[in-house]
């Protein structure tokens, strides 16, 4: 008898034996399984939420993401390095930040733009519709009507198949809201969007995204009705920019009426200030230098502009007579200043209504009021300006005998 029971032992010992290495197994693996795993990559940066192309990256749009696999390439392992950098490609919520994301990893608030293309903004009117659809990256055709200059109006196609950088809206006078897109265009088409831009109303249509035609349509002419009246008499404006020191700055302000802002003043000087023979007297005794000057011609209704700068400064003075009434005529001033800022180029617009008499000079200046706006004279002209030179714009509406 305990001769079979030696066998049965040392069976019912290896079954033991190997029932509880196979309970281990089991109990130990499931343990393992429900614990976190150590972390086989490092932590990551990632956003938090849908990022769009043109984005400048705040803390607020960036957290950390354990590490807990294989890093992506170029992946960010602490935030401060992100911060102020300019997504070049858009990003989904959680998504990881790469150097191949950003427009320039390692320089600060840069957008990467390429070679033989330039970063320019419109106002889009007319197309209220559409816009809450578009989004970075998208394309679209960019279309110009001219409606107020005559009867020959026109309707075109300007850019076919560009790229929206970004999209933002800006408030105006009055609380109007205007969508500015900041587009990816070719530098050769660059001045007949900013001649559409301030002389037209500029339309947008969305692309399909694989659709690669490109439009180059002729211009549709709009029909307009025929005058009941004479035509009105053109408006000669002779605009003068200048480089005068505070002092004088401060004494010219002193002579015109009325502020647009805090930060520019736009006043009409009085009438009995001749701008001839002050601009000379200020230039022999004061120091002042004259930097260029232009003659522009319009009609009643229509905007022109001066353009002057450098490289990526602007500065745009665009004027429109908006008719006239027992000698006073009524005039919109409208001063652009584009300057370089973190991420692009900001844009500051400054609108003024006056009423000023035939021959009677209006004044704008205290641009560098603005900190982003130093040396500004130094900026926008080749000559260049001393520190202490600040810019002063003298603008003399001259009613000309009859229209041209």
């Amino acid at each position: 008898m305990k001769r079979n029971l030696i066998p049965l032992l040392g069976i019912a010992f290896v079954v033991a034996i190997a029932a509880t290495g196979v309970f281990y197994g089991l109990f130990v693996g499931k343990i393992s399984g429900a614990a976190p795993p150590a972390a086989a990559g490092a932590n990551i940066v990632v956003a938090v939420k849908g990022l769009d192309r043109g984005a400048v990256l705040k803390a607020s749009d960036v957290q950390i993401r354990p590490g807990g696999g294989p890093s992506p390439s170029g992946a960010f392992t602490a935030v401060e390095d992100v911060i102020g950098q300019t997504i070049m490609n858009p990003l989904g919520p959680n998504e990881p930040v790469t150097a191949k994301s950003l427009a320039s990893a390692g320089k600060t608030g840069s957008l990467s733009i390429p070679r033989g293309f330039r970063a320019i903004s419109i106002r889009v009117t007319d197309s209220a519709g559409l816009l809450p659809f578009v989004r970075s990256s998208h394309r679209v055709d960019v279309q110009s009507v001219t409606s107020h200059l005559g009867p020959d109006n026109q309707a075109r196609t300007l850019l076919s198949n560009v790229e929206v950088l970004n999209a933002h809206t800006e408030s105006g006078q009055g609380g109007a809201v205007t969508t500015i897109l900041n587009l990816l265009v070719p530098a050769r088409d660059v001045d007949r969007v900013a001649q559409a831009d301030s002389l037209g109303r500029v339309r947008i249509t969305l692309r399909n995204p694989d659709d690669q035609e490109v439009i180059s349509a002729a211009p549709v002419r709009l029909a307009a009705a025929p005058a009941a009246v004479a035509a009105p008499r053109n408006v000669r404006f002779d605009v003068r920019l200048a480089a005068a020191n505070a002092d004088v700055i401060r004494e010219m302000t002193g002579r015109a009426g009325g502020a647009a802002s805090a930060e520019l003043r736009i006043g009409s000087l009085p009438r009995d200030w001749n701008v001839e023979s002050g601009l000379r007297a200020l230039q022999q005794s004061r120091g002042v230098r004259l930097l260029t000057s232009a003659n522009l011609e319009a009609v009643h209704g229509q905007e022109v502009f001066l353009r002057a700068g450098e490289n990526e400064y602007d500065l745009r003075v665009k004027l429109t007579p908006r008719g006239a009434a027992n000698g006073v005529l009524k005039l919109r001033v409208r001063p652009e200043l584009t300057l370089p800022a973190r991420g692009g180029l900001n844009s500051r617009r400054l609108s003024a209504d006056l009423d000023v008499a035939d021959g009677q000079s209006v004044l704008l200046a205290g641009f560098e009021r603005d900190s982003a706006a130093p040396s500004l004279v130094g900026k926008l002209f080749r000559q260049g300006g001393d520190a202490e030179s600040e810019l002063m714009v003298v603008v003399t509406p001259r009613v000309l005998t009859a229209a041209r």
